[in-house]
């Protein structure tokens, strides 16, 4: 019996709902025209992410729905005002991890950081510990590891403005500098 039920949560259909995760990579165009990208650092790697996560059975298994929820969870910042048709699909509709990106204004993207405050549902869940606006340069290539970030590059790259986003670095003590050349960042409170 024991070797049915572990069966039963072992089928490719169950891991593959379980796992379904999107993200998204909020943008705008600061005061001199350059693209800055909100980034946050993830709490337990010190890399850098973006808000997102697991779709949640309240997610109604809406991708954006689970963006919407994340991104309040993780940074307290509610983004429910945004209508759907303002998330833009950068991944293909198949894939299990899915990257939207939100065009916004730059006070909006300057108001996110300044309400930083983290709600997620339990003290040892993994998240962001800082949120921070990057201009898509070579601060921005140098928060993502090399190792883990091939995936948001590839979707960093589409972004008008961004250019060759990739990174060098595969431990937190080489990325440490990088957060040090942010535009404007929040820590967790």
């Amino acid at each position: 019996m024991l070797g049915q039920t572990r069966n039963f949560f072992k089928t490719p259909n169950k891991a593959k709902e379980r796992y379904k995760k999107a993200y998204v990579i909020v943008h705008s165009r600061d005061f001199n025209s350059k693209v800055c990208i909100l980034v946050g650092r993830h709490s337990l790697h010190g890399f850098g992410t973006f808000p997102g996560g697991t779709q949640d059975v309240i997610d109604g298994g809406c991708f954006i729905n689970t963006i919407k929820r994340e991104f309040r969870e993780e940074t307290g910042v509610d983004i429910a005002e945004y209508p759907n048709s303002s998330f833009i699909r950068l991944s293909k509709p198949e894939e299990p991890v899915q990257i939207y990106r939100l065009p916004v204004e730059y006070s909006r993207l300057v108001s996110i950081c300044a309400h930083f405050s983290p709600q997620k549902r339990h003290i040892l869940d993994a998240g962001i510990d800082l949120i921070a606006i990057m201009e898509a340069g070579k601060s921005l290539q140098e928060v993502f590891s090399s190792a883990n970030s091939d995936y948001f590059h590839e979707f960093l790259n589409t972004i008008p403005g961004v250019e060759n986003v990739f990174s060098k670095y595969t431990n937190k003590t080489q990325v440490a500098d990088a957060w040090m050349q942010v535009m404007y960042s929040k820590e967790t409170p």
